[in-house]
């Protein structure tokens, strides 16, 4: 009995460090402290969806350096988009090829800074584009 005890706890062990059980793409992505010394970030095509958006935005809103965020060709929706708000000091945000809609290009307009913004190929319609017009500051869309 203590033998096949032994051997389930080993695979467990051993198929969890390879990460085979993971939940969520940023689980395998790993944050990295290195990031909140950073003023550019690139996390493209990193199969970042909404729900690892809920982790992610809280992290990298303790970085009083970050300005330029890519995140480019992920699965980021409205709720994700929403969140991004918190990242207050960024000036250049790239969103294309996401899934964003209407709500989520709402919840970007509180981002007062930003001076180039890429939503190329998300779902914006019209209400989502008025919402935008409150960046002042926006010099590329």
């Amino acid at each position: 009995m203590q033998y096949s005890r032994y051997v389930c706890v080993l695979f467990i062990w051993v198929f969890s460090s390879l990460n085979l059980f993971s939940s969520t793409s940023l689980q395998r992505l790993e944050l990295n402290p290195k990031w909140l010394e950073e003023s550019s970030l690139d996390l493209s095509s990193k199969k970042l969806a909404d729900e690892d958006m809920k982790t992610l935005i809280p992290y990298l809103a303790q970085s009083s350096t970050l300005t330029d965020l890519s995140l480019g060709g992920n699965q980021i929706g409205d709720e994700g988009a929403r969140g991004l708000s918190a990242l207050s000091n960024l000036t250049t945000l790239d969103l294309r090829r996401n899934q964003i809609g209407d709500e989520g290009a709402r919840g970007l307009s509180a981002l007062s800074n930003l001076t180039s913004l890429n939503l190329n190929d998300n779902r914006i319609g019209d209400e989502g584009a008025r919402g935008l017009s409150a960046l002042s500051n926006l010099t590329t869309l």
